[in-house]
């Protein structure tokens, strides 16, 4: 026996006190007391047909699959929604009428959409969104699946390096909740394996757009530069198609908030939310310069705190990449970037390897179009002029050396838990008596706080700055 799906939707929602429905333009979700119950919408859309039941139980069965790596905890099962002599029933006797995905009741509130819109999201946060979205990327299947039309060559020799995988798909900020503190992943695309078949960059894309989009840059930032660092190293190479991976997330949320605009009947709260995605779109496809710049200084003189500030606003999105000494000395020896090492990892011919490794890699990302902040000590003329003379002469190429009185730097140095940097007092005492030879940089008043040497640093950072619309 057939039903409208208005007369199942009807009673699923007075099945339980205080039953809350939300419409989303694929599902109505009804979030009970312990449980939530999401039933496909019967409708046919371009990218998805939910038309019949049987497709629907399919998509259902498919979403369950699908999303069960990423959120074991919440998604339970599927049961239908069955109709007998006495009425409609949920997972009851007579014949299915409807579908439903079972999921455990989890704090709404707690999803990144939400808090992003409250609150700045911070480092620690972003680092731990980007650990679980590298996780579930890792877990991913190496499927190949066609590329986009523009930068195909390059995307296709990813693909064939197992870069294109069965990812998520749809991983924007309202898909991703925090559960005992911790994000986890949900609701990835179920209806067409296709469309979620595809570059890991691509996935990760859509949530740094997001947060862009949600004017949190700097947790944009940090997740980027995150997934970077823990990530395979050749994805680096692939910033130069940053810019369309971004713009087209954004182009898509655009289109999704669109058609849930017109099933409401003109929601003009949501179509302006629509709009915005799409001006978004347009502004990342367009995207600024990139270039090179080098924060140098003594060890205490806060380099690492103000390339973290400021690399977010420069060049295009989500912002500069970080290459730091510290962590590629570690990564030469195989060690934990928190560990420490002995003194023969320090010994010059070691650093001057480091150093070629860091101008080297920081070349590479700018060759790209994208922005790199190197952040090293620089004490010595060589390195200085190494990095100004560095490939590609065709970027922009920015010094500077932040200086702080030696009581200034012994405090932030004793101050340190869980950093790359080996520096400890005694090499801060050390330093005041080497020869760093003419400095030919701007010199930058690091001795106040980050906020003051973030402003110090600023005028001369201007030409690389990207526009915030």
């Amino acid at each position: 026996m057939a039903f409208q799906q208005d007369a199942v939707l009807a009673f699923v929602g007075l099945s339980e006190a205080g039953m809350k429905r939300v419409d989303t333009h694929a599902s109505i979700i009804f979030l009970g007391k312990e449980r939530v119950l999401k039933i496909k919408r019967a409708i046919r859309l371009p990218f998805l047909d939910y038309s019949t039941l049987a497709k629907r139980r399919i998509a259902c069965q498919a979403e369950l699959e699908v999303n069960m790596p990423f959120a074991p905890d919440l998604y339970r099962r599927v049961i239908p929604i069955t109709h007998h002599s006495e009425g409609f029933s949920i997972d009851g006797e007579g014949s299915p009428v409807e579908w439903a995905v079972e999921m455990k009741r989890f704090d709404e509130t707690a999803g990144l959409d939400r808090i992003a819109a409250k609150a700045d999201i911070t480092p620690e946060l972003a680092e731990q969104i980007s650990d679980a979205i590298l996780n579930a990327h890792n877990r991913a299947n190496h499927d190949s699946h066609a590329a986009s039309n523009a930068q195909r060559t390059y995307l296709e020799r990813r693909a064939d390096a197992g870069f294109v995988r069965r990812c998520h798909g749809d991983l924007h900020l309202g898909n991703i909740t925090l559960i005992d503190g911790k994000p986890v992943l949900f609701d990835a695309i179920e209806f067409d394996p296709a469309i979620a078949t595809t570059d890991v960059l691509y996935d990760l894309g859509f949530v740094l757009m997001d947060l862009i989009h949600h004017g949190q840059r700097n947790a944009a930032n940090v997740l980027f530069n995150r997934y970077l660092t823990q990530g395979d190293p050749s994805h680096l190479a692939a910033l130069a198609v940053f810019p369309l991976f971004l713009s087209i997330r954004a182009a898509i949320r655009a289109h999704v908030l669109f058609t849930r605009a017109e099933q409401s009947g003109g929601d003009q709260q949501v179509a302006a939310e629509a709009k915005r995605y799409f001006e978004l779109a347009i502004q990342l496809i367009r995207p600024p310069p990139g270039g090179m710049i080098a924060i140098g200084g003594l060890s205490g003189t806060g380099k690492s705190v103000l390339a973290r500030a400021v690399a977010p606003s420069l060049g295009p999105a989500p912002g500069a990449v970080v290459v730091r000494s510290d962590v590629i000395r570690k990564a030469m020896f195989g060690a934990h970037e928190h560990s420490r090492l002995p003194g023969s990892a320090y010994a010059a011919e070691v650093t001057e390897q480091v150093y070629d490794e860091l101008i080297s890699s920081a070349g590479r990302i700018a060759s790209h179009g994208h922005a790199v902040v190197l952040d090293a000590a620089f004490l010595r003329q060589e390195e200085r002029r190494a990095f100004t003379l560095a490939e590609p002469r065709t970027v922009l190429h920015i010094g500077l050396f932040l200086h702080a009185d030696l009581s200034v730097r012994l405090n932030r140095i004793a101050g340190r838990h869980n950093d790359a940097s080996d520096a400890s007092t005694a090499v801060a005492h050390m330093q005041e008596h080497l020869d760093t030879d003419h400095i030919e940089w701007p010199l930058i008043d690091a001795g106040g706080t980050p906020e003051e040497t973030h402003a110090n640093a600023a005028p001369h950072l201007t030409p690389l700055v990207a526009p915030h619309g």
